[in-house]
């Protein structure tokens, strides 16, 4: 949990993203989820993942810039069609700001500051996390939540 918030990190793909996966439980994301399938186009992987948020409550769907669509940006708008939830696409910075969130979106020349309410989808460039602050606990960290598991049809919990 960070500043209360349970993060879960889902993933639509095979058994090719087992090491990319098991580095978000290390750094700490509360839950892991893998569909077990292997979409061959981001409308795919978009559907499998909206019929996963409606069965499940949340707040906020974060979005990398860069995917195996080859940074094309249609995952996050496939995801936003098909789940009817607003998308606020390039954010640079985001954080949580009273029932909502404040989002950031960087320009050559501005910096534009937006108020948002959830649920919603937010596209992120690779800026999100400076690389510099991505931090692996050690063995020493409390992990407390490691054994969270559940079941869901054609999903993987780890």
């Amino acid at each position: 949990s960070v500043h209360g918030a349970e993060v879960t990190v889902l993933s639509v793909t095979g058994n090719d993203a087992a090491g990319a996966l098991g580095l978000a439980r290390a750094m700490g994301v509360f839950r892991v989820v893998r569909i077990d399938a292997s979409p061959a186009a981001a409308f795919c992987a978009a559907s499998h993942t909206a019929e996963f948020l409606a069965k499940n409550d949340f707040d906020l769907v974060l979005c990398g810039a860069l995917s195996w669509d080859y940074a094309t940006g249609e995952f996050p708008r496939w995801l936003s069609h098909l789940s009817g939830l607003p998308l606020l696409d390039g954010v640079s910075d985001f954080s949580a700001a009273g029932d909502g969130f404040s989002a950031e979106r960087k320009t050559d020349k501005a910096v534009q500051r937006i108020m948002v309410k959830g649920p919603l989808i937010l596209s992120c460039g690779k800026d999100i996390f400076p690389e510099n602050e991505i931090r692996i606990p050690s063995m020493r960290d409390d992990d407390s939540h490691a054994n969270t598991c559940g079941s869901y049809p054609s999903v993987r919990w780890f």
